[in-house]
């Protein structure tokens, strides 16, 4: 589910590559950051009510709805603007908890939605 304070990662795709680029971060800062091997955090923030405002959209409630619902409804949405529109969404800084006899209990956000037992943090 997505939660406030969730960043978005949300790539949209069509057959038109022009009719996505106003729905696309800054592409000469993506590349720069990758030019220097370092991970670009660069997405859409979901507000204190579960909002997220996105170009030619406007504002849009994600309160109780799943990455894979979003990216449906914004198919639907996009489809006035883009043409067989396709859309994928991660969540950026995803969190996990830690408990129990560790050296570190506790909530930590990390990079990636996959990750093991042993490469969490604690």
């Amino acid at each position: 589910m997505i939660q406030p304070g969730d960043i978005l990662d949300i790539q949209i795709k069509g057959l038109n590559p022009e009719s996505t680029l106003v729905f696309q971060p800054n592409p000469s800062n993506s590349q720069a950051q990758a030019n220097f091997n370092t991970r670009l955090i660069d997405g859409y923030l979901v507000g204190e009510e579960g909002d997220i405002r996105l170009p030619i959209l406007g504002q849009m409630n994600t309160t109780g709805i799943t990455t894979d619902s979003l990216a449906s409804k914004l198919v639907k949405d996009l489809s006035p603007y883009v043409k067989n529109p396709s859309v994928n969404i991660r969540v950026l800084n995803f969190r996990i908890s830690v408990l129990g006899e560790v050296n570190q209990p506790g909530t930590f956000t990390v990079l990636d939605e996959q990750i093991s037992i042993p490469q969490a943090p604690g």
